[in-house]
């Protein structure tokens, strides 16, 4: 048995009953029912972020824990890049600490961490759970992600509009518009919507995914 192989089988665990209710719930394939299924039991997870990788075909094929706030894959990058159609899913804890009446509790979108490793693994989708919302982020048409085009496009796009949405949000609180926490809460949101925007790639944001 490899490492990878090994680090799955808790999550495999997966009734595969619940799958096939919820496919035929929410009239989704059975991929996306237990990548769905999948982020439902990840986003329980309330002190640590856990990354799971599935092939083309629904298959769980890799698993990693990390920290409160990180997981790292990049000693694995090489690994996951073998996968067909590779998509990683894994959890925001962070949301847990706040209150449910507090914006942050529902989870942050992605990282700057969590795009490079997406575009350096050559993922398929990378998605991210929070507490009460799930964020997708994958290439548009026939673009695949790679190193280069993370450094080339996504880094400096990514910058550009970091520091904007920097500059429109500490006005917004400034003026009382909006609350420190609501613009914490959004404010990863709010710029990888705008990279989306410039680049080939697909956001998304499910609330209660």
């Amino acid at each position: 048995e490899s490492e990878g192989e090994h680090k799955v089988r808790a999550l495999q665990a997966i009734p595969v009953r619940a799958n096939l209710v919820f496919a035929f719930t929410w009239g989704c394939s059975p991929f996306d029912a237990i990548r769905r299924n999948c982020a439902t039991t990840l986003r329980q997870i309330k002190d640590h972020e856990v990354a799971v990788v599935f092939n083309a075909v629904g298959k769980i094929v890799f698993e990693e824990h990390g920290g409160g706030s990180s997981v790292d894959l990049g000693p694995y990058l090489d690994q996951i890049k073998q996968v067909d159609g590779a998509t990683l899913v894994h959890n925001h804890p962070l949301g847990w600490r706040f209150e449910p009446n507090d914006s942050r509790h529902a989870g942050s979108s992605f990282s700057p961490e969590d795009i490079a490793t997406a575009c350096y693994a050559e993922l398929a989708e990378v998605r991210a759970v929070g507490p009460c919302t799930g964020y997708s982020m994958r290439p548009a048409g026939d673009l695949r992600w790679n190193g280069d085009y993370w450094i080339n496009a996504v880094e400096p796009t990514l910058k550009r509009h970091k520091a904007s949405v920097i500059r429109s949000t500490l006005q917004a609180v400034s003026e009382h518009r909006t609350s420190r926490e609501a613009a914490e809460a959004r404010f990863w949101h709010e710029v990888w919507q705008r990279v989306a925007n410039d680049l080939l790639v697909i956001y998304q944001r499910f609330q209660d995914e």
